[in-house]
C-alpha cells in the first residue's frame, strides 16, 4: 500500500510540474484537444465515444480528473513536438 501511495504521489507531482512547464512556455491546449483525447481513450477501450462520455458525466470528479490528465498529456506532447524535437538530430549512424 505504501508503494502505491508513493507512486500516486509521484505521479501527481510530475503532472503538476509538467503543467507548470506547459503554462510557462505558453503551450496552448484546447478543449478540442482534450475532447479528442477522451474519444481516443474510448476507442482504445472499445466503447463508443457517446457512451463513454455518458458514463463520465455520471462521475463529475472522475471526468474532471481525466480531463486534467489528458490536458497535461496533450500539452506535454505539444511541448515536445514544438520545443524539443527541432533540437534533436539523428544521423544515419545513430
Amino acid at each position: 500500500r505504501q508503494s502505491l501511495e508513493r507512486q500516486a504521489l509521484q505521479s501527481l507531482i510530475e503532472e503538476r510540474i509538467r503543467m507548470a512547464e506547459i503554462s510557462r512556455l505558453n503551450i496552448d491546449v484546447t478543449d478540442q484537444d482534450v475532447d479528442e483525447g477522451i474519444d481516443k481513450l474510448a476507442s482504445q477501450n472499445n466503447i463508443p465515444p457517446d457512451k463513454f462520455r455518458e458514463i463520465l458525466q455520471q462521475k463529475p470528479d472522475v471526468l474532471r480528473s481525466l480531463r486534467d490528465q489528458i490536458r497535461v498529456q496533450a500539452g506535454w506532447g505539444k511541448l515536445v513536438r514544438q520545443k524539443l524535437r527541432p533540437q534533436v538530430t539523428v544521423s544515419d549512424t545513430d
